[in-house]
């Protein structure tokens, strides 16, 4: 393969520019609700109609974490590379211009949720998305033997990636018989790279509170104990 040196940073800069892109048209998709002529019911006719749009509300922060998700993944899986090569630039753009079709998925789940074409669309788009992500995490280890990881990392990565290809794959099949089981499978993947960038951290931070906690415990009935053998003497 033919190297480009240059190309990585213009690589990322285009990417990030594409989630930026995503994410704002996630809310232009948004519209205002309309409210009478009355000013006398402005109030109730504006919180009647926020409620009436409640699902694409919903939609939206769904669609705002998964995007965010599959952003950290991205700059995860191009972090270290400080070059490319021509197919990992293609294979990139085609990654982007899945992420492209988010705003309008969210549109047509948001306003036809209880639709089977809706539920299969979703869980299509996400069985891409996540297919491109797996192949963005080890094309570079392949192209380049200094980034490749540990097998426990690797082992681990292609579990995940496989649990939710086939949790794509079941809301697939799932959605020609019930649309929100469908939809609520096909929301697995993205809690998975979720919970894999939040475990590490959570485990760290539930450890320094126990250990904060025990140690404010052990002080304090150390500190009761010297009170009371005072007291005594």
């Amino acid at each position: 393969h033919e190297v480009y040196d240059y190309a990585i940073d213009r690589m990322k800069g285009f990417s990030d520019a594409v989630f930026s892109i995503v994410l704002t048209l996630l809310v232009l998709e948004m519209q205002v609700p309309a409210v009478s002529q009355d000013k006398s019911h402005y109030n109730t006719d504006l919180i009647e109609g926020l409620w009436e749009k409640r699902v694409e509300f919903i939609s939206f922060a769904i669609s705002v974490t998964i995007v965010s998700i599959y952003w950290k993944l991205h700059c995860r899986a191009l972090g270290l590379l400080t070059k490319s090569n021509i197919t990992l630039v293609w294979v990139n753009i085609s990654f982007l211009s899945v992420v492209a079709l988010i705003p309008f998925v969210s549109v047509v789940l948001a306003n036809y949720y209880q639709y089977m074409v809706s539920a299969l669309f979703f869980n299509v788009l996400y069985f891409l998305i996540g297919l491109h992500v797996t192949v963005l995490v080890y094309l570079p280890q392949i192209l380049y033997k200094e980034l490749r990881a540990s097998f426990h990392i690797q082992f681990v990565s292609a579990l995940r990636a496989i649990v939710s290809l086939v949790a794509s794959f079941a809301g697939i099949i799932l959605s020609f018989f019930n649309v929100f089981a469908s939809i609520a499978v096909g929301l697995i993947p993205p809690a998975l790279f979720l919970m894999a960038g939040f475990k590490l951290d959570l485990f760290k931070l539930t450890w320094n509170v126990t250990r904060k906690v025990g140690n404010a415990i052990w002080h304090g009935s150390k500190e009761s104990d010297e009170t009371e053998n005072k007291e005594r003497a």
